[in-house]
């Protein structure tokens, strides 16, 4: 306590000190706000045990990183002539179509994609078909921050709203407002310090901190409205209470965001101290900014106090009747959980806001249907043949319905890019082209042999590898009699080949790119992909696999560990700080169990309405629903053992509701409309799921907290009240 008013008295004492060092502190952090690199993608948090992050790293190290970007043109004339003009924007490495129905798909890859080549190369794309009826996606588009203005300006206007509405000031609204934007700078303005953070986490940073941590300015403003005296001596008194509350109140938001940090993701840790840096801001900002600003505007404060309204009576009816319906719901739900659906891929929901981006995705598939693309990355010696049988057994398996790589890069019917063929073969292959007669070809050949040392007993028994011959022939133009058209085609046909092959050969590794037709979460997908490890697993002894379906894999086994270890963590920090708080055991369970009961009712409602979800949302909301939503049962139960000093039970929990529920509905209320107006707005999956279940968490605790908590309170009355 004593700490408490050292900490108050300081706030006041050196209140236009503290003033201006905040308004320096807001410059500097304003400034680097932009200052720090966005991580789109969740698959770069995973382990690094893990076979994903083993394989992408692997994969970057050998191939390189690639972008791939999808566009459709409908009802097509000159498909060709759209090829030849992609294949000329400058970023492009490569560019495969398919065709379908009049309709063209294309293939672009992007090495080394970054902001400014994705905006460069998607201009130039668009002007190529801009006559054209087309839709364009692109993987690296993630769209996870659209909407993230319009979230913002449509949560700042309902929190506006009802901040006016419940709050004993008119000034005290843009007082809150003053203090959050110290805060929300504070800590956007500092992110720098982890050099880059996830885009779930700056998506939701922002609502987050205003919603999680407006009870510390309700809970000032109120002890400060209702305390007596000169402004000083108010500040005083009213800091020094306001601090103890807002303390306890922190620690278990605080203590629900740090059992993040203890995921194997290493997204948990990201979001975990991201917003752990935003309570934490805004926890400083009101102990130390909120004295300075309460006395420049005491006097509009006392001009704008709006009049004192008469309180509703609270009475607990039917409480037993009321409590055994809430138990039976909360059964009910814990019976559910075996029947939730998990979902580890962005790709298997859908956000209720779609980006033009995921529109264009739609188009697509309706028209060419879905793909799950899969990388079988093995360690090669160049055995060509080996690779051929490996696509040939591959081929067998229903769900396979495309299999590439050097060794099955058909050119012909049945013949391989790497395939042995002689001159007449060779001629056969090439008619359709009319590039060389057959004289030409036989000389060709002669001349091949001379200069790899070979010795040539009958020409037509002489072969040479297609792969081969195509390098012979770059690395001798000059020396061979090609006429302007032949190096022309020449040249074409070496870029295409090498640019392929560079995407499926490094020194050391060889990559098969299997399309499937299967979806990228099931338990089939699960079977098929293990059959292609067990297959391959026989050609080659070192096999790695990367795909949507493994990383969703990967992250299914680590979320399984994580939710144990996350849910253990918080309710154990949680169980610490109330039984510090109210030092009785009986009560530090009862309060954790019915937000825990809350949490189960808002995940069962997910099986209820058919609805899947996404592994984050689950352990982002229930870490956040736990740690944060159980501050509004902590804030009654604490007025109402105040009250049981007094009074009688009943009048205890009358004089409760009086006083705690306008606290507890402008907090609970902020937070569920914010999680709505996220779920409904934001265009990214994540993040639109996120939010819904935030939403619908928060919802659930706070009905929780004003109707089943009162009367648990009431009914155990005997066990929590020491005589």
């Amino acid at each position: 306590m004593k700490c408490i008013e050292k900490i108050s008295d300081f706030s006041i004492k050196y209140r236009y000190l503290l003033l201006g060092l905040f308004f320096l502190i807001f410059i500097f952090t304003f400034l680097n706000i932009n200052n720090v690199k966005i991580n789109n993608n969740i698959i770069n948090y995973l382990p690094d045990n893990t076979e994903t992050k083993k394989g992408l790293t692997l994969m970057n190290d050998e191939f390189g990183s690639f972008t791939s970007i999808s566009l459709m043109v409908k009802d097509v004339n000159d498909y060709k002539k759209i090829y030849s003009k992609l294949e000329n924007i400058k970023n492009i490495e490569n560019v495969s179509y398919s065709l379908k129905d009049n309709n063209a798909l294309y293939i672009l890859q992007i090495k080394d994609a970054n902001e400014d080549k994705m905006v460069d190369t998607t201009y130039e794309i668009k002007k190529i078909v801009s006559d054209s009826d087309y839709y364009l996606y692109s993987s690296y588009y993630s769209g996870v921050l659209d909407g993230i203005d319009r979230i913002l300006i449509m949560s700042v206007c309902i929190i506006f709203i009802i901040l006016l509405i419940t709050s004993k000031s008119y000034f005290e609204v843009f007082i809150t407002f003053i203090i959050f934007i110290f805060a929300i700078v504070l800590n956007m303005g500092t992110n720098f310090i982890f050099k880059e953070v996830s885009y779930i986490t700056e998506s939701i940073a922002v609502i987050l901190q205003l919603a999680l941590s407006i009870d510390y300015v309700i809970i000032y403003m109120n002890e400060f409205m209702k305390s007596k005296g000169k402004t000083l001596e108010r500040i005083k008194i009213t800091s020094t209470k306001a601090i103890k509350e807002i303390l306890a109140s922190s620690l278990t938001t605080i203590s629900g965001l740090l059992a993040l940090v203890f995921m194997k993701l290493k997204i948990g840790k990201d979001i975990g101290l991201v917003l752990t840096k935003g309570i934490i801001s805004s926890l400083i900002t009101v102990i130390f900014l909120m004295p300075a600003l309460l006395v420049i505007f005491n006097k509009i404060l006392i001009k704008t106090e709006k009049k004192k309204k008469n309180k509703i009576n609270f009475k607990v009816i039917n409480s037993k009747l009321l409590l055994s319906i809430y138990i039976l719901i909360v059964i009910i739900s814990a019976a559910l959980i075996p029947k939730y659906k998990y979902v580890y891929n962005i790709y298997s929901i859908e956000a209720i806001s779609q980006s033009d981006n995921t529109k264009a995705l739609h188009e697509i598939e309706n028209v060419f249907g879905k793909t799950n693309t899969l990388a079988v990355i093995v360690k090669s010696d160049k055995d060509y043949n080996r690779e051929l049988k490996l696509k040939e057994e591959l081929d067998k398996i229903s769900e396979v319905t495309l299999v590439t790589s050097v060794g099955s890069y058909e050119i012909s019917d049945n013949i391989y890019i790497t395939s042995d063929v002689n001159y007449k073969e060779l001629k056969e292959i090439l008619k359709k082209y009319a590039v060389v007669d057959g004289d030409k070809l036989i000389d060709l050949y002669k001349y091949y042999a001379y200069k790899n040392n070979d010795t040539i007993t009958n020409i037509d028994d002489y072969k040479i590898k297609i792969i081969d011959l195509i390098y012979f022939l770059k690395e001798n133009e000059d020396n061979l009699s090609l006429n302007s058209d032949l190096r022309f085609k020449l040249d074409v046909g070496y870029a295409k080949i090498t640019d392929s092959i560079r995407l499926l050969e490094s020194d050391n590794y060889s990559r098969f790119i299997l399309t499937l037709d299967m979806p990228i979460e099931s338990n089939k997908s699960k079977e098929v992909v293990n059959e292609i490890r067990s297959i391959t697993n026989k050609y080659y002894s070192d096999v790695t696999l990367v795909g949507n379906t493994i990383s969703s894999i990967d992250l299914e086994k680590t979320f399984t560990k994580d939710n144990i270890i996350i849910t253990l963590i918080t309710i154990l920090f949680i169980y610490i700080i109330l039984y510090q708080t109210f030092k009785n055991k009986i009560l530090s369970l009862i309060l954790i169990l019915t937000i825990e009961g809350s949490i189960l009712i808002t995940f069962a409602l997910s099986v209820i309405f058919n609805m899947k979800i996404f592994f984050m949302s689950y352990l982002v909301v229930s870490a956040i629903q736990m740690g944060a939503t159980i501050d509004y049962a902590i804030v009654f139960a604490s007025r109402y053992l105040e009250n049981r000093c007094k009074y009688d039970k009943d009048k205890s929990i009358n004089l409760t509701m009086k006083d705690r529920i306008g606290a507890i509905l402008t907090s609970g209320l902020i937070l569920t409309i914010s999680g709505f107006i996220v779920g409904f707005v934001s265009t990214s999956s994540v993040i639109s799921s996120i939010g819904l279940f935030l939403g619908i968490g928060t919802l659930i605790s706070l009905i929780t907290t004003i109707f089943i908590l009162p009367t648990i309170l009431y009914i155990f009355d005997k066990y929590i009240i020491y005589k």
